[in-house]
């Protein structure tokens, strides 16, 4: 049989208590950011613009994604643009959009290592317009800011609205722009719905441009060619307002315009056409594993014009990829374990594309926000004094995925320590029954042979009364002391 002190059993309680409060103190979960809305006028009339910026207070938590709805009465007023200027996010999932015939903005971006901490950050800025009288309310639904802890906690305790009231009285609507007037002017003025800003890249070899020239003109002139200096040479009289251009090859055009009036030339204006229809070449999107574990590609691509890259993930919506993002890794987000499908598309700036797939194995789940390529540094949920992560050269381990495993550490220490101070109980007892067992055996000894010396003198001379008891008690203890020998073993 074996016996705990008193001294053990505390220690038993004192262990359990330990292992509990460890228990309850890794898993402890936090609940801090908040998130509001500002309108940039309590009230505006009719036709009126305002604008409403979405805000966040990490409440001194460190947070690297942010996704939500914000809705907004489409009677009253609607969308006119949303703008990312100034956010603190930068890598999107999901890009600032909205549908006033829903009544709703939605987005929702990412921060790159070491995530974002602090208050009055903008998210988003929306630009509205009134439609009509009355308290337009404007509130967030289906929120989520999450921490950079790499398991994606919703840290949301809180979320504000707006309120815009519209008054009835209306403002004039601005006019639609128009074709700049040139009665007075030298110069002529072209344009082109084809190719409508001359610092852009379009893939169309045709198209058409328009001119405005003062009335009273005679003869207009015109020559597209690659040579930014020439003088039109082609005439047409009666004078014409637009002309259709075909069959550009790649590269930068030049079309030319003059006219004639009162037998006078005017200045010659020229704009610019840039025609690209060759798409990006040679696409390759290296898997890579990062130092976290998290699934990443290399992404590149041979093209003058190269814009941007795009990557779909088992057909969801696109991830936007910057070429200042592709310079380094870019890892997948929102990873399960297994096979994934990942469709890569390069884009130059004309809007030629090339895409490939490939197949993508994850190991494990990583955080299901996005990150950046290099894994997220964290702000631990713990006693200030402990530093954000343990560092290595070339690795960043944050805090909380250390702590648990610590938690664990300790958890099979004291279950190791436990049973050594058990097994070094058992010895003890074991040693102390040996040395009582022998201790028995040279008892029952003696007492065998005294009990031999009183029989013998039992049979050379009758034994005296205290003598024949002696030897009868003797025998009963013997035979009770074996007795009890056999059922303890």
């Amino acid at each position: 049989m074996v016996f705990f002190s008193r001294k053990t059993i505390h220690l038993k309680y004192f262990l359990t208590a330990l292992v509990f409060l460890a228990g309850i103190f890794f898993v402890l979960p936090v609940d801090a950011a908040t998130i509001s809305l500002r309108a940039s006028a309590g009230s505006v009339n009719v036709g009126g613009t305002f604008t409403v910026k979405a805000l966040i207070n990490t409440q001194s938590e460190s947070i690297n994604n942010v996704e939500s709805a914000i809705n907004f009465p489409n009677d009253l007023v609607e969308v006119t643009s949303v703008s990312t200027q100034g956010s603190i996010l930068s890598l999107w999932v999901e890009q600032p959009s909205f549908l006033n015939s829903s009544g709703v903005v939605s987005f929702n971006g990412g921060v790159p290592n070491p995530g974002y901490n602090g208050s009055g950050g903008t998210i988003v800025t929306i630009n509205f317009k009134a439609k009509s009288p009355g308290s337009a309310t404007i509130y967030f639904s289906g929120a989520a800011v999450r921490a950079n802890d790499g398991l994606g906690t919703d840290l949301l305790s809180g979320q504000g609205s707006a309120s815009v009231t519209v008054n009835g009285t209306a403002v004039a609507e601005p006019k639609p722009p128009t074709a700049p007037e040139v009665e007075k002017m030298t110069n002529p003025v072209i344009y082109s719905s084809t190719y409508p800003d001359q610092n852009s890249w379009y893939s169309a070899k045709s198209g058409s441009v328009s001119f405005k020239y003062p009335a009273g003109a005679s003869t207009v002139q015109t020559l597209i060619g690659n040579n930014p200096s020439n003088t039109p040479n082609v005439s047409y009289t009666p004078p014409i307002t637009s002309k259709t251009i075909g069959n550009l090859t790649d590269g930068v055009w030049y079309f030319s315009f003059r006219y004639k009036l009162d037998g006078q030339w005017s200045n010659v204006t020229r704009y610019k056409i840039q025609i690209d229809t060759v798409v990006p070449k040679n696409l390759s999107a290296e898997t890579v594993t990062t130092t976290a574990g998290l699934v990443a590609l290399n992404l590149k691509a041979d093209d003058s014009h190269l814009d941007h890259f795009e990557i779909n993930i088992d057909g969801n919506p696109g991830l936007i990829v910057s070429l200042e993002q592709a310079s380094q890794p870019v890892v997948l987000p929102n990873l399960t374990g297994g096979t994934h499908q990942v469709k890569i598309g390069a884009y130059d700036k004309a809007g030629n594309k090339v895409e490939i797939t490939k197949e993508v194995m994850a190991e494990f789940a990583p955080s299901p926000v996005v990150v950046a390529p290099v894994v997220a540094t964290l702000t631990p949920v713990v006693a200030p004094i402990i530093p954000a992560s343990i560092a290595w050269p070339n690795i960043s381990i944050p805090w909380q995925n250390v702590l648990p495993v610590i938690g664990w550490l300790l958890l099979i220490f004291f279950l190791l320590y436990g049973w050594y101070k058990f097994l070094i109980a058992r010895r003890k007892l074991l040693v102390a029954k040996k040395r009582a067992d022998q201790a028995y055996m040279m008892l029952l000894d003696q007492a065998d042979g005294q009990i031999e010396i009183l029989g013998k003198s039992s049979q050379k001379r009758r034994l005296v009364k205290s003598e024949a008891v002696a030897l009868s008690d003797l025998k009963q203890i013997i035979k009770k002391i074996r007795e009890l020998k056999e059922n303890e073993d």
